[in-house]
């Protein structure tokens, strides 16, 4: 995080404002599993800056949740929440 002050030509005391920046609350992790069994990848993001989506080797399953003619896919949780 970066802090910046603003001083003035006044004798008021300076003012600091912080910038915020995106970054993962809750970082997906690789997981092993059964060929045909079903995985949860959890992530959580603060702050969100625009869209995100989720990649594997370059290819990125786009950032809306409704991934028609990919079935074996499914974003859950809330994009409030950053999930």
């Amino acid at each position: 995080m970066t802090n910046v002050s603003f001083i003035t030509s006044t004798a008021k005391p300076f003012t600091t404002t912080e910038v915020v920046y995106q970054r993962f609350a809750i970082e997906p992790m690789d997981q092993t599993a059964v060929i045909g069994s079903r995985v949860t990848l959890p992530c959580r993001v603060l702050d969100q800056k625009g869209p995100i989506q989720w990649t594997k080797d370059d290819f990125g399953l786009g950032a809306v949740r409704n991934l028609t003619g990919y079935e074996r896919y499914a974003m859950i949780g809330s994009d409030e929440e950053g999930e």
